[in-house]
């Protein structure tokens, strides 16, 4: 599934901090600022960012509502809500995100300008269908506390909140968050990220002696490791999906091509009588095809009502998969196809005076 935005030579990172220092709002983000000019001043970074989730990652994207400066959004069903993630300046640079209109915002702790903000394009869809979004003001809360963000761009819609759900209307808040002194790194390499992992932990303890670098990845590593739970359910509901095929198979198999054998003796004798070999197959398919035509259109009932179990599980996919649902009938019924002509095909090679004889 494309993210929309680049994992390739990308490094992410954490550094210690205590939950104490919120109390020292700008000095948490002169802090970042500080820590950030040196990561990318360090040979082979070429940008660095900061972000309060991975990219791709499996969290679950935190929704804020806001209001646009100068309409009235006070009327039912018009709350407005959107993902508001919180980055600073160089992420969409670091991770390869296209600016589609206007510019890039800032984050500069000392800029005594108004906050910044840009939005994706299912934002500037979703709420500027007939304008430009570049220039209008974000509010967040209710009356003098509200904060108010200008919208300075609009980028291209990306996976880089919860992956498994398809964009939805993003305004990237940019600023340095003095809130939260612990964000994730995100750094953009000219090489293998991992290589320069050694050399930016050194980089930072000359900066920050007393903190600790710590989870340390890969960023396309990072990624596939945070499907491994997934990956697990994808391989044993497969495994357990295949078993219960292949036992409906044997067990389908053993019935049908029991019930033509014991009518060896039949199929013989109607051969003698003069009967047709396809005259013959014509008459046991019709019957063996019932009896698997039934069985089918209960199994598909049954999985039907069944499928919505699943949807939590799936991905990509309608729990009413019209593939699926045909593939599994469609092997069950070949299984019955060769279960009725294996023993048919055999019965008609009985020698007619045997059969005769037999009767």
């Amino acid at each position: 599934m494309p993210l929309g935005f680049e994992t390739r030579d990308l490094l992410t990172l954490h550094i210690s901090a205590s939950w104490g220092e919120q109390a020292d709002y700008k000095g948490v983000q002169h802090r970042l600022k500080r820590t950030l000019e040196a990561i990318e001043n360090t040979p082979g970074v070429e940008s660095a960012a900061t972000a309060l989730n991975p990219p791709g990652g499996m969290s679950a994207d935190y929704n804020l509502e806001f209001r646009i400066a100068g309409r009235d959004s006070s009327g039912p069903g018009e709350k407005l809500l959107a993902s508001a993630p919180v980055v600073s300046a160089a992420y969409f640079r670091t991770l390869g995100i296209p600016v589609l209109a206007g510019g890039m915002c800032r984050d500069d702790p000392d800029s005594k300008g108004p906050e910044q903000a840009v939005v994706n394009k299912q934002f500037a869809d979703r709420f500027f269908p007939n304008e430009n979004p570049v220039g209008h003001i974000l509010l967040a809360g209710k009356g003098a506390k509200a904060a108010s963000s200008t919208i300075v761009g609009v980028v291209a819609d990306s996976r880089d909140g919860n992956r498994t759900q398809s964009p939805v209307p993003t305004a990237y808040w940019c600023a340095l968050p003095g809130f939260f002194p612990d964000p994730m790194y995100v750094i953009k390499t000219h090489g293998p990220p991992m290589a320069l992992a050694n050399t930016l932990r050194q980089r930072i303890k000359q900066i920050e002696p007393g903190r600790a670098v710590y989870d340390v990845a890969a960023l396309d590593d990072q990624i596939a490791s945070s499907l491994g739970g997934r990956r697990l359910q994808t391989v044993l509901l497969g495994l357990f999906g295949l078993t219960a095929l292949l036992l409906a198979s044997v067990g389908l198999y053993g019935v049908v091509s029991y019930y033509v054998s014991q009518r060896t003796r039949e199929i013989g004798l109607r051969v003698a009588l003069g009967a047709r070999p396809s005259q013959v197959l014509g008459q046991v398919y019709q019957q063996g095809a019932a009896m698997t035509i039934g069985g089918v259109v209960v199994g598909i009932a049954g999985g039907a009502a069944a499928a919505k179990l699943m949807t939590s599980l799936l991905f990509g996919v309608a729990a009413w998969d019209p593939v699926t649902f045909a593939f599994a009938p469609a092997t069950l019924l070949v299984v019955a196809a060769l279960a009725t002509w294996l023993p048919a095909r055999r019965a008609m090679l009985v020698d007619p005076m045997d059969a005769l004889r037999e009767e």
